[in-house]
């Protein structure tokens, strides 16, 4: 159970991201370039794959201008 609930946030943390990305015209290697991390891992974030550090997360959400716990409101993803 715990290791379907870690794929889920993962999944929808990254759909989040993906999403918010392009809302902002961005390709992924433009905004990867924009927050400094490497193009291959941030791939893996919106694919969820990775789990990411709450410092990753930031640099995330500093890049699209907003607050670190917007990214983690799944209310827009199915």
């Amino acid at each position: 159970m715990k290791m379907n609930a870690n794929m889920e946030i993962k999944k929808k943390l990254g759909k989040k991201v993906l999403n918010t990305r392009k809302q902002c015209n961005l390709t992924q290697e433009a905004f990867a370039n924009d927050i400094g991390m490497s193009l291959c891992y941030y791939r893996k974030i919106e694919q969820g794959k990775v789990n990411i550090s709450v410092y990753s997360l930031e640099r995330i959400a500093n890049g699209f201008g907003m607050e670190p716990h917007k990214l983690l409101e799944f209310d827009d993803i199915d």
